[in-house]
């Protein structure tokens, strides 16, 4: 009887081996549902990140045609030119400080500019001036034709108008219309207009009045300052025949602005 040997026992490995198409398993998209190529889920995951791109694009352009739409939209004038200007929305009783200063500016100028000729509409050469009569008491002066003009800026409360011409008629030397004399307004400052009330501001000038003889062109000047009042008006309409007075008062008068007070300035270091 043989003894059995006793040799160890190999130990059985079982090997488990996949079906072929459970092999190669593909990377599934969020691991749910069925699976998807991997080249799909890239994609797919491309197209929802610039979608969301978009979308926030979108939104902020949505934001900022919002603000645009709660704007006022600019208001347009066309000029006698033809040109486009765009302008602010003010109140009927309201003007800007530049076209305040301006018109200042312009019709003191234009009050005290003395230079024996008219005033040049054109090209054409200077052309004496024979200057405007103006009775003052029971005796007759004159005053340059650009001065009367300008006259018309000037408000016809209170006689302001009529009673501040007769001053500069007897200032204005007689020799202005000889051209032997002329006298030029040298503005150095004009302050910011202070606003008095409604459409009623004050603007302090401070210049120089130079007076040039022809034996003598250094000039002579003497202090000008002033303090000046102006008041809004109601801008002038120009009928189609219009004269020629009528004309001139609508072209001094169309800023819709008048002075009514011209007097010292009593502080003209400002």
């Amino acid at each position: 009887m043989k003894t059995p040997t006793n040799t160890p026992s190999k130990r059985s490995t079982r090997i488990t081996r996949l079906p072929k198409e459970e092999r190669l398993v593909p990377h599934r998209f969020f691991s749910t549902g069925g699976a998807i190529p991997s080249s799909i889920a890239f994609l797919l995951l491309a197209l929802i990140i610039i979608n969301l791109l978009n979308f926030f694009i979108n939104l902020l352009t949505y934001g900022s045609n919002a603000r645009l739409s709660r704007k006022d939209p600019p208001s347009l004038v066309q000029m006698a030119n033809g040109e486009l200007v765009s302008v602010a929305p003010l109140g009927s009783k309201e003007r800007t400080p530049e076209v305040i200063k301006r018109f200042t500016q312009e019709t003191m100028t234009g009050l005290f500019n003395w230079t024996g000729y008219l005033p040049l509409e054109s090209d054409n050469s200077p052309t004496p001036d024979p200057g405007i009569e103006v009775k003052v008491e029971r005796d007759t002066h004159r005053i340059t034709t650009e001065t009367w003009m300008t006259s018309f800026r000037l408000s016809e409360s209170d006689n302001f108008r009529e009673e501040f011409t007769q001053k500069i008629a007897t200032l204005t030397p007689d020799d202005v219309f000889s051209q032997r004399i002329k006298v030029i307004l040298v503005i150095r400052e004009l302050t910011e207009p202070v606003k008095l009330g409604e459409g009623k501001y004050e603007v302090g000038m401070v210049a120089n009045l130079l007076t040039f003889d022809r034996r003598d062109n250094t000039g002579k000047g003497i202090p000008f300052n002033k303090s000046i009042i102006l008041e809004v008006i109601e801008p002038p309409i120009l009928r189609h025949q219009a004269d020629e007075l009528e004309q001139i008062i609508y072209h001094q008068r169309k800023a819709g602005l008048e002075i009514t007070t011209i007097k010292p300035l009593e502080r003209p270091n400002l």
